[in-house]
């Protein structure tokens, strides 16, 4: 009788450990479960959320984005080679396409070297993921609303009229 009441004490607490790590998952965005809103194909479809730009890539590029004093300069400056780097970084990963957190990355350093053209296609994608509900990390320093983005892009396009003193 004893040797059941251990069996079952060891199940239930095996099942305990697998039902919180599948909740750790789930809470930290590793683990999605999504249902196809199409009724006729009766399908449920799980996803596992790839985080291509994490942690540690949302720190480098605060870090870098940071207006500080930089190899003995009196002007705060940004580290502009460290989030060239990263640029290049980030376009080298796997997925960095469908990474909203890469993707922010990228527009902002699109927008901080007025390039346009790439501002306006990332701008594109991140729209895309936004209609997807899939947004950036909220730990990236310039994170903001979608209207934002839509602002500084539109602050940087090369066809807008520039507005003249007292207007």
């Amino acid at each position: 009788m004893k040797k059941r009441i251990v069996g079952v004490s060891a199940v239930i607490i095996i099942l305990l450990l697998v039902a919180g790590a599948v909740m750790w998952l789930f809470m930290s965005g590793r683990l999605t479960l999504t249902w196809n809103s199409n009724p006729a194909s009766g399908q449920v479809q799980t996803a596992s959320t790839h985080i291509v730009c994490d942690d540690a890539t949302v720190t480098t590029y605060n870090t870098a984005a940071t207006y500080t004093l930089r190899a003995g300069s009196q002007v705060p400056t940004l580290d502009t080679d460290g989030l060239k780097k990263l640029t290049s970084d980030i376009k080298t990963r796997s997925g960095y396409q469908d990474d909203p957190t890469c993707q922010t990355i990228l527009f902002w350093q699109a927008i901080g070297a007025n390039d346009y053209a790439t501002a306006r296609d990332t701008f594109a994608i991140l729209q895309t993921l936004h209609n997807k509900h899939l947004y950036p990390d909220n730990n990236l320093m310039n994170a903001q609303s979608f209207a934002g983005y839509s602002s500084a892009l539109e602050a940087i396009n090369p066809t807008k009229t520039p507005a003249q003193p007292g207007q």
